[in-house]
Parts: C-alpha cells; sequence; structure tokens
C-alpha cells in the first residue's frame, strides 16, 4: 500500500474503479484471497507512465479452464507513488473468459 498514493485511481480488468486507498487495498486483498499473481512482460516509460502487457493467473479462471489471461496494464507514477493504475484484458481474453462464465 506504501506504493499507492492517498487518491489513487485504480481500474479493474472487470471494469470497476476504485479511488483511494481503503477501496485499492480491499481489491488487493480480493487477489490474495484468489491467489492471483502475474508475469508481466517488460515495463516500458512514457515519461511519468509505465505501459506493459501481460498474464494474470487466478484459481477461479483455472476452474472455468481459462487461466492465464492476458491482460494490457499501465501505471502513472507521481511523487514517487502510484496515483493511476489500470488494467485490461485484451479482446481474446474477455472473449474467452465470458464463454467460461456463461458456460458455468
Amino acid at each position: 500500500m506504501a506504493l499507492f498514493a492517498d487518491d489513487a485511481v485504480v481500474g479493474t480488468s472487470s471494469g470497476r474503479v476504485l479511488v483511494g486507498k481503503e477501496q485499492v487495498r480491499g481489491w488487493i486483498a480480493d487477489q490474495i484471497d484468489r491467489q492471483q499473481r502475474e508475469e508481466a512482460a517488460t515495463r516500458q516509460a512514457q515519461g511519468n507512465k509505465l505501459v506493459w502487457s501481460g498474464q494474470v493467473y487466478r484459481d477461479d479462471w483455472q476452474k472455468l479452464g481459462v487461466s492465464p489471461l492476458e491482460v494490457k496494464q499501465d501505471a502513472v507514477i507521481q511523487n514517487g507513488k502510484i496515483t493511476f493504475f489500470n488494467t485490461t484484458f485484451s479482446p481474446e481474453s474477455w472473449t474467452k473468459l465470458e464463454a467460461a462464465r456463461k458456460k458455468n
């Protein structure tokens, strides 16, 4: 949590927008509970913004047969703190996840 600004904004892959450390803390706790882990590709700096792609693994997605899913992520850093963090699924991964959810 020390990496996030007090008023940080997080956009999740599911489309939620979280604001502030308390909401971000809840989001991180949820990821831990779901046994989420990520493998990130090389991060590329664009001024105060970092951009990267990666794969996200989660137990619940494993049960659906779709883990890992591909994501694009970016973060804005100001004064040494994350002020904005965003994750989006690749179109293929989003389609795969939605189809698996509909089956269950």
